[in-house]
């Protein structure tokens, strides 16, 4: 059986450890870590870019590290907080001229603003007509990973 490859890119503007005023990080590295152990269970090699992006210049290095990776089939942006889309869009773009595929993956809960940074990206990308595969749906749900992964 053919194993995929997805880069796994989280992004989000409160990086950093920065905490909430509950004092607990915005970016909950535990979701993030159960979402990617979701995708390992049903049989996705994943490529962790290391640095949480947030601006336009981490967008660029992360996304083009995965479009010259000839491993990398695809790549999933997961949303760890809410982000400024313009500083992502080119980036993205740039990404899929290499033929491979986008995935925003936001998982529910409004802590850290999740879906702030999961819809505002997807509504962006709507708006530029830029084609992607838009999941909301938590990593324990069978149904939301299985959109994930076909």
């Amino acid at each position: 059986m053919i194993e995929p490859t997805a880069g796994f890119i989280v992004y989000g503007v409160h990086k950093d450890g920065l905490a909430d005023p509950m004092g607990r990080p915005f970016i909950d590295q535990e979701i993030a870590e159960r979402s990617r152990e979701a995708l390992r269970a049903r049989g996705i090699r994943l490529k962790e870019y290391p640095v949480v992006i947030a601006s336009k210049a981490e967008s660029r290095a992360a996304l083009d590290a995965m479009k010259k990776d000839d491993q990398v089939d695809c790549v999933i942006l997961f949303s760890g907080t809410w982000v400024w889309a313009a500083h992502l869009v080119a980036a993205m773009r740039d990404f899929q001229m290499s033929g491979k595929a986008v995935l925003l993956w936001t998982h529910p809960g409004s802590q850290g603003w999740r879906p702030v940074g999961g819809l505002v990206l997807h509504g962006a990308l709507e708006e530029v007509a830029t084609p992607h595969r838009f999941v909301y749906g938590a990593a324990d749900d069978p149904t939301e990973i299985g959109r994930i992964v076909s």
